[in-house]
């Protein structure tokens, strides 16, 4: 079903249906990810017309059927990441009664009621030295399109956030990426410090 969704917000991608400004707490209006959307892009296309010239090269001719396979992997590929950037843009993080739902297309889907919510701290979150082998601690989770997060958002007891094909993890802090992390921390009702 996940699959559907991605492939059906590529088509209004596509087809340039406007999206709703009611998204609550946006996430890519100042992401960076939108960038790197147009660089796979990009690359995909030229990586497709390069693979076509080469098996026509290397193979001669009587490989239609590997050309048409190699032209339907781009194409899902490219509608793929375009469905996936639109998903973002999409949907949002809010905070509606007693609750903050935390949603980021279909990377992430939470339901965080707000007496959960221990403490709100803005600011950017220190990254890993990943080269140093340091690991982000299991009860952390980082929910943006590729930026650094800027919203930390410490909880009481854990909560459980649902991804992809409907696997789920368990999380005891949210490190979130938002447009206006200052907005979204006060409307959580905390005292937002920065770091």
């Amino acid at each position: 079903m996940s699959e559907l969704k991605v492939l059906g917000a590529a088509t209004r991608a596509v087809f340039g249906r406007a999206v709703s400004e009611s998204v609550g707490f946006s996430t890519t209006r100042t992401s960076s990810y939108g960038a790197v959307v147009l660089g796979l892009s990009l690359a995909t296309a030229f990586e497709m017309v390069a693979l076509h010239l080469g098996i026509g090269h290397f193979l001669g001719e009587g490989y239609g059927w590997l050309h048409a396979a190699v032209t339907m992997v781009h194409l899902y590929g490219a509608l793929w990441i375009l469905g996936d950037w639109r998903l973002m843009k999409e949907t949002g993080h809010r905070v509606e009664g007693d609750r903050l739902r935390v949603a980021l297309g279909q990377r992430w889907r939470a339901e965080v009621p707000l007496e959960q919510v221990a403490s709100v701290k803005t600011g950017e979150v220190e990254p890993l030295d990943v080269m140093s082998g340091q690991r982000r601690p299991a009860h952390v989770v980082v929910v943006s399109p590729m930026d650094a997060p800027n919203l930390t958002v410490c909880l009481r007891g854990p909560v459980s956030l649902t991804t992809y094909m409907g696997f789920t993890k368990e999380a005891t802090e949210l490190q979130l990426f938002v447009d206006e992390p200052h907005a979204l921390a006060k409307a959580l009702a905390a005292e937002p410090s920065s770091v």
